[in-house]
């Protein structure tokens, strides 16, 4: 059975690679795993190893030749003798080198004393980053080519000499700078915050549509009964509240090797600050009714952007919304607050022709975007608390947070 030998991708980007040596030479066997060939990119030199056991039968990419990836550079098959098509014409023939030709062929490269202008990859960034003359170094690769050890080999030479051979340092990036901002104590922490939750813990994302008709009518129809009319956010943390209820692993958090599902509903809502966002948090909210909900929302808004809010109102909870829609934003992805379970995105509600009922019908559509962490959660669960929460803001659910 013959096997192609390709030249291996390297990277996302590189699209040539160059064969610096070829460890066997045609009629050679070589052990899967075995050291086959070395090759080198403009940012590295690889070891090339043999995906089976067999015979170098044929080498069509020679030392020295930069060859696309993907290439066929040489063939392997199971014995000597293997039947192969010619890479010329198509036609099969058989193939056997012998031992001592194919090494006479394929010698290892030698100094050839004279100096060369061709360079692989590797050595030419290695002569620009130590500041070299290409026309004191002597190839030792095909044709005189300069590789990677005879660079290595210049640089030894000179510091057995005496002579220091460093890297050229590069100096920073020169940028006009406007203005240095101190940093304030909020946004450290945000920062620290905000890091912590990248790298700790694995997010992932569910992103919904819900029709928030029926609410807007019941949020108008409460504010002229009431004489309050309740902003986006207490709505959704009346809503969330009720729905949490039926999921207690959405009011819960990961520790060390514990999932601690609460008793109590302690919901957090983001708050913009001249500082930063604070997210203080509510305790049972859907229990206390719509009226206590937008109070409290308003009071904890106006602390956090006088800086009053206390510890206890900033203690961390299980979940949290950030709602952006009043900028006109129609989705975005939030980070959640590390010790919580998820974080809500609420975009805003615009009108959009949803086809019902054999037509084109105007319904308030609002985009959501829920955050969870996928050690405590997983999708399912996670969409039909989705599912439940669009259900408690549609025509019937909607009731019990105007109640």
């Amino acid at each position: 059975m013959i096997t192609e030998i390709r030249a291996p991708k390297t990277g996302l980007t590189a699209e040539t690679l160059t064969i610096t040596k070829w460890h066997k030479r045609e009629g050679n066997a070589v052990k899967k795993d075995e050291l086959l060939l070395t090759i080198e990119t403009e940012k590295t030199s690889l070891d090339i190893t043999a995906i089976r056991s067999g015979f170098v039968v044929r080498i069509i990419a020679p030392e020295g030749e930069t060859v696309p990836v993907s290439q066929v550079i040489g063939l392997l098959a199971d014995s000597v003798n293997e039947q192969i098509k010619d890479t010329a014409g198509g036609q099969s023939r058989t193939t056997f080198v012998d031992q001592d030709i194919a090494e006479s062929v394929n010698g290892l490269p030698q100094d050839t004393g004279q100096k060369s202008t061709k360079v692989s990859p590797v050595a030419r960034t290695m002569v620009k980053e130590y500041g070299i003359d290409l026309e004191a170094i002597r190839g030792t690769g095909p044709n005189g080519r300069i590789q990677k050890l005879d660079v290595e080999k210049y640089i030894k030479q000179k510091e057995e000499s005496g002579e220091k051979v460093k890297a050229i340092k590069k100096g920073p990036e020169t940028r006009p700078v406007k203005k240095t901002i101190k940093i304030s104590p909020v946004r450290r922490t945000i920062a620290q915050i905000t890091l912590k939750s990248k790298t700790t813990i694995p997010h992932y994302y569910l992103f919904s549509s819900f029709d928030v008709t029926d609410m807007l009518v019941k949020r108008k129809e409460f504010e002229q009964s009431k004489g309050i009319k309740p902003s986006i956010d207490s709505i959704m943390i009346a809503a969330c509240a009720l729905t949490l209820e039926k999921y207690p692993l959405m009011n819960a958090s990961w520790e060390k090797e514990n999932i601690n599902v609460y008793e109590e509903v302690r919901i957090g809502f983001g708050v913009d600050t001249d500082s930063g966002i604070i997210i203080p948090h509510l305790i049972n909210p859907h229990k206390k009714g719509l009226i206590y909900i937008e109070n409290a929302v308003q009071e904890l808004v106006e602390k956090a952007r006088k800086g009053l809010t206390i510890p206890e109102e900033l203690k961390c909870g299980a979940f949290s919304i950030s709602n952006l829609g009043m900028y006109l934003l129609d989705v975005f992805i939030p980070i959640i607050y590390p010790g919580e379970v998820a974080m809500l995105g609420i975009g805003r509600a615009k009108k959009t022709p949803v086809w019902i009922d054999n037509e084109f019908v105007p319904r308030d559509m609002m985009r959501i975007a829920l955050s969870l962490d996928h050690r405590i959660v997983d999708g399912g669960y996670g969409a039909k608390f989705l599912q439940d929460l669009n259900e408690a803001l549609g025509k019937d659910g909607v009731r019990e947070i105007f109640q």
